[in-house]
């Protein structure tokens, strides 16, 4: 309420007019922050969670999809998981690569039609393709966590590539295969899904555990949000974990 003059009366005298002051207004306005900002943090909460989960699913059903072509082809398949570089406009933590590229990887060997020749001519030496489509980037802020606590993989040695992406180490059980380009590659850790099981130690865990870019370097106690997948050495089964 403000207090106005008004003089159409004999005397002057004052009267109560509807209305805000300053202090009143950036009080409100002061409010209004405070809401629209608790509102946009949960909002972005949300919309992280999802995207995690979305990126968790996808990882989980390429898994899934290679081991069922290794047992339905009875061939190898090979999933690897690729350390990309940051050029390749990929969210930024502090780091340059991420964990961040999936490929589907099928295993030709000689005698085997050619999967890339129209007449299905027998391969004279041993093949790698990759399947699916080729490299899986996971969804922008989302990566693969380099702790070894949350992504056991960590413990295998890394297969380098070269300035040109290709795998210096394409073999497989003492065969040599063609290489493959991955532009942005810097490296990748893998395993084979195998017909009857997965090249893994059988006496180990292994899982993975998708993370927010941004919390890439917080520790494992940290973490508020996260998608773990384990996978079963022996019978290929997988598991997703949820906080």
């Amino acid at each position: 309420m403000t207090l106005r003059r008004n003089n159409q009366a004999r005397g002057a005298r004052y009267v109560w007019s509807n209305g805000f002051t300053l202090i009143e207004l950036l009080a409100v306005l002061g409010i209004v922050a405070i809401v629209t900002g608790i509102a946009s943090t949960a909002i972005l909460g949300v919309i992280n969670s999802t995207r995690l989960t979305q990126a968790g699913d996808e990882l989980a059903g390429l898994i899934s999809q290679a081991q069922q072509i290794a047992i339905s082809e009875s061939r190898p398949v090979e999933v690897r998981f690729y350390r990309l570089r940051e050029s390749a406009g990929l969210a930024s933590s502090g780091q340059t690569s991420q964990i961040r590229g999936v490929l589907v990887v099928k295993y030709f060997q000689t005698g085997e039609p050619d999967p890339t020749s129209a007449t299905g001519t027998p391969l004279t030496n041993p093949k790698a393709i990759a399947d699916f489509g080729g490299l899986h980037r996971l969804p922008a802020g989302v990566v693969m966590s380099t702790s070894d606590a949350l992504n056991s993989f960590m413990k295998l040695p890394e297969t380098a590539t070269s300035a040109n992406g290709n795998s210096e180490l394409m073999v497989k059980n003492g065969k040599a295969y063609e290489p493959m380009t991955i532009a942005e590659a810097e490296g990748y850790r893998s395993f084979l899904c195998l017909p009857e099981s997965t090249d893994l130690n059988t006496q180990d865990t292994w899982f993975v555990t998708l993370i927010d870019a941004n919390s890439a370097n917080a520790s494992p106690t940290d973490l508020k949000n996260f998608y773990t997948i384990q996978i079963d050495p022996v019978s290929g089964r997988l598991m997703s974990y949820r906080p």
